[in-house]
């Protein structure tokens, strides 16, 4: 680890630290003391200096060159600048006269209000002139005990020339923090105190030899902890990459499908149609509803938090979805579900909540080939902060818990290595996407939660998902859609939309219902529209990202001049930050593409209708 400059760290020292500054001149202790007494007047703490007359006299100009009102500050209590040696004993070092002024000092500035002492001195002028060195290596091993629990920070400064080896040696042993000059280093020779006030030897050596095991294992630890991160990291990288590509392709893969599914619905809606030429219309209806479902599955990776979210309970979502569930997993399989008892709810999109489940289902069917059992189990679990801590996304406290097993073939570790990467897939070629667990890890991260595997090869696996536990009540279900409502309207309607097919196919939509219709391909010809169309626009339809300017900003503009014109904003690419930021967060109207006619015709008629 390289060494960082001690003014950019100071600020880091908090209550409890205690370091040395080994200094090579009186210019280099000023350098360090100045900015180190003064960040402790910005923070109302009590700041001390001790140190020979010459020092304190550079110590105040310096103080005075960096702005500081010496005399208010010392009026006030606040900056103690002393060359006092009021703890010696006949010239001659106590450890403990040294520590009873530390205490008397760290005791007034509680008393009279401050925040904490913050302490500094050049120890080397504070010992006398009998300069008692081994005396002071035991007094810094006091000192770093005496420093913890309490509101203080400690800087105790020797000078290099005057400091034989051992000494030097023995400062580095006694303080976690070290500074070279202006650079703090990182110190390895920092030895627990409790080893070098044992005077006992053998004694002395056992501690020792558990403190350095226990080093041993805490950089083991350390370095487990590094390469989880370097995994987690490139992880991060890949659904970035995913994120982007999703993001990339979305807008215009969806207006693709928006008008294939459309011209399917005019297709199979036409009477005059060939039953033959339906039921392979069908199964292009079919592809579409898959390709979108798997367009649908990128975009998770580029949402970056969720959206929509309502509160809802878990038994409930299940409960719900047990006769689908059952469907989705076929015959050979048994579902066994347990609901655990009072578990408490969550936030999270509801359509996102069902893709975890039906993907930890489909998950565990696909592990079972020859049949099996499922048990899909509810429950709540109080988290440590251990455990919180080793789980990235996880904190500490209640968490509703879903857990899926099955008793299928298991995972390998090589495999459980890689079973959240995006594309990566143990089946046949084409047989799956590899996007199924990706899928639900990063929607389960969008919703502050975790999931954690556990598996053997040949003896099932169990994946427990976790999220945290929230107070709040059920949100009411959201009014489903009536659908024996006539789709019909007089209205004018302005579509504003640069996909030439979709564009046309929801004029087609429009007009066939009786609704009088205005085109636009752009945010100029929008606003245009606004200005000298002489009859009312009821309603104005836009694409969420359009280029030059968004959806958003075009509605805005366009309200401006026609305050009464209601909105349906529309896209394939949720993800987006105008889409998450100023429509669904701020609950605007909103259709996602790829959308069916009579989608779009009764979302267009609920916006037409609100009050």
């Amino acid at each position: 680890m390289p060494a960082t400059t001690l003014r950019e760290e100071l600020p880091a020292l908090g209550h409890g630290d205690h370091c040395c500054l080994l200094f090579s001149s009186a210019e280099d202790q000023l350098r360090a003391t100045v900015p180190f007494l003064s960040l402790g007047l910005e923070r109302n703490e009590q700041s001390l200096f001790v140190g020979d007359p010459s020092a304190v006299e550079a110590v105040r100009e310096g103080l005075k060159d960096a702005g500081v009102d010496l005399e208010n500050q010392q009026k006030k209590g606040r900056l103690v600048l002393s060359s006092d040696r009021d703890y010696l004993d006949n010239d001659h070092w106590r450890t403990e006269k040294m520590l009873g002024f530390l205490q008397q000092a760290y005791d007034g500035a509680l008393s009279e209000g401050f925040s904490a002492l913050r302490a500094a001195g050049d120890v080397s002028w504070q010992v006398g002139p009998h300069r008692e060195y081994e005396d002071v290596v035991y007094y810094e091993a006091l000192l770093d005990l005496f420093f913890i629990g309490k509101r203080m920070v400690g800087m105790c400064q020797y000078p290099k020339a005057e400091c034989p080896p051992e000494t030097l040696s023995g400062i580095l042993n006694t303080h976690r923090l070290a500074a070279i000059d202006s650079d703090l280093c990182p110190n390895f020779h920092y030895v627990p105190p409790d080893l070098l006030i044992e005077k006992d030897p053998e004694a002395r050596q056992a501690k020792r030899m558990e403190w350095m095991t226990t080093q041993l294992l805490r950089v083991k630890r350390a370095e487990d902890e590094r390469d989880e991160i370097q995994r987690q990291f490139l992880h991060a990288q890949k659904v970035e990459a995913v994120g982007r590509l999703a993001g990339g392709i979305a807008h215009d893969f969806n207006n693709i499908l928006t008008g294939i599914l459309g011209l399917v619905e005019f297709v199979l809606e036409n009477p005059s149609a060939d039953e033959e030429v339906k039921t392979d219309v069908r199964e292009i209806r079919h592809a579409g509803d898959r390709a979108a479902a798997l367009t649908r599955q990128l975009l998770a990776f580029s949402n970056r938090r969720a959206l929509g979210r309502r509160v809802l309970n878990l038994n409930d979502a299940l409960r719900n979805m047990d006769k689908f569930l059952r469907r989705v997993i076929g015959d050979e399989i048994e579902l066994q579900t347990v609901l655990g008892a009072g578990v408490g709810n969550l936030k999270i999109d509801p359509g996102q909540l069902e893709q975890i489940i039906v993907n930890s289902a489909v998950n565990a069917r696909d592990a079972m080939p020859d049949g099996g059992t499922l048990h899909l189990e509810t429950g709540e679990a109080a988290l440590s902060g251990d455990f919180a801590e080793s789980h990235p996304g996880l904190s500490a406290g209640r968490h509703v818990m879903l857990t899926a097993q099955d008793d299928g073939s298991g995972i390998s570790p090589e495999t459980m290595e890689r079973i959240f990467e995006p594309f990566f897939s143990t089946k046949e070629f084409g047989k799956g996407t590899g996007l199924g667990l990706s899928t639900v890890r990063e929607i389960v991260r969008q919703n502050d939660g975790a999931i954690v595997v556990h598996s053997e090869p040949g003896k099932g696996a169990t994946f427990t998902i976790y999220f945290p536990r929230v107070e709040e009540d059920i949100d009411a279900p959201l009014p489903e859609e009536k659908r024996d409502e006539p789709l019909t309207g007089n209205e004018t309607i302005l579509l504003v939309d640069d996909d030439d097919l979709v564009r046309k196919l929801m004029h087609l939509a429009f007009v066939e219902r009786g609704y009088t219709v205005l085109d636009a391909i752009s945010a100029p010809e929008a606003l245009k529209f606004c200005e000298r169309h002489k009859d009312t626009i009821h309603l104005m339809l836009v694409d969420a990202l359009l280029p030059r300017m968004n959806g958003a900003e075009i509605a805005k503009r366009a309200k401006s001049l026609r305050p009464k014109l209601k909105v349906l904003f529309i896209s394939g690419c949720t993800g987006a930050a105008v889409v998450r930021d100023e429509i669904l967060e701020n609950g605007q109207a909103f259709l996602e593409k790829p959308f069916a006619p009579d989608s779009l015709l009764r979302k267009a008629r609920a916006v037409l209708d609100r009050r």
